[in-house]
């Protein structure tokens, strides 16, 4: 599947929904497989709900079946159906990359995430794990390449830039060292 197949200007497509829906899908498969006390939150978190997720234009329901067996649903959202995710290809880009922090981009309104409090953290838990587990995960890091390969991209830069580039005004290292530190004589 290449990049231009989503485009921002297309009207939503299925081919769109089923890629989200499909990494939705693969995401809960490796945790099941790969770590089961994410699983287990993810489990807990999404136990006999429905919501729907936009990124970008893309909207998606996902609903969770049954109390025995976990069962995921992922579908196309209707029309009137309101979001509890919100947020940009390039925004989960950016965080998967490592130019953004999750904190950031939800102090930032770049992700806007709707529920009660409880939830919110529970969610925020999952998030950090999923993303700290990307790292030393194999098959999460496939999926972040795969996202990031075929989702759709507006070229944006982001709002931070790397600390390597960032410039430094009236840095001193000396200021506001004591004295007695700065003459210490290490034997």
């Amino acid at each position: 599947m290449q990049k231009e197949v989503f485009s921002p200007n297309m009207s939503i497509n299925s081919k769109e929904i089923d890629f989200l829906a499909s990494l939705i899908y693969r995401l809960v498969e490796n945790l099941k497989i790969g770590n089961e006390h994410l699983y287990k939150q993810l489990v807990l978190i999404t136990q006999n709900q429905l919501c729907c997720i936009q990124v970008d234009h893309v909207k998606i329901t996902m609903e969770t079946l049954g109390t025995k067996k976990y069962s995921l649903k992922v579908s196309g959202a209707k029309e009137n159906d309101r979001p509890i995710f919100i947020t940009k290809g390039d925004i989960i880009r950016n965080i998967i990359n490592g130019n953004y922090t999750l904190d950031y981009a939800m102090l930032k309104g770049l992700i806007n995430v709707y529920g009660t409090i409880e939830d919110l953290i529970r969610i925020h838990n999952l998030f950090i794990g999923i993303l700290s587990e990307g790292a030393v995960f194999p098959a999460l890091r496939e999926l972040w390449d795969e996202f990031d390969r075929n989702w759709i991209s507006s070229e944006t830069e982001p709002i931070v830039s790397e600390i390597e580039t960032q410039i430094v005004y009236n840095y001193n290292i000396f200021r506001n060292t004591d004295k007695d530190v700065l003459n210490a004589k290490i034997e």
